[in-house]
């Protein structure tokens, strides 16, 4: 038998479409580049990127990582996958203008 409050609220069909976008987060003692996801019907980066900042959530997931110091001295090795808290970022800059 299957409890339904069990049952992931996402799982199955229902998909969200996000954009991926290449980024350099600014933080306190790093710089990372990596690829964030953003909502594709809010066309600036400046919208998205506000919209990503209002979520409730206190991390941020982010892609494809890769972690160095301000003078860009590598910090580990590039990861996956990481999640970065929001009240670390500084600044946050597209690599990319399809934005």
């Amino acid at each position: 038998m299957t409890n339904p409050s069990a049952t992931p609220v996402n799982e199955g069909d229902e998909r969200v479409d996000l954009d991926s976008t290449p980024v350099v987060l600014l933080l306190d003692a790093c710089r990372i580049n990596a690829t964030i996801y953003l909502a594709p019907e809010l066309g600036r980066f400046s919208e998205a990127w506000e919209s990503v900042m209002r979520d409730h959530r206190l991390f941020i997931p982010v892609t494809d990582a890769t972690v160095t110091t301000l003078t860009g001295e590598p910090v580990g090795e590039r990861s996956d996958f990481m999640q970065v808290r929001k009240t670390d970022i500084r600044a946050v800059s597209p690599l990319d203008d399809s934005r």
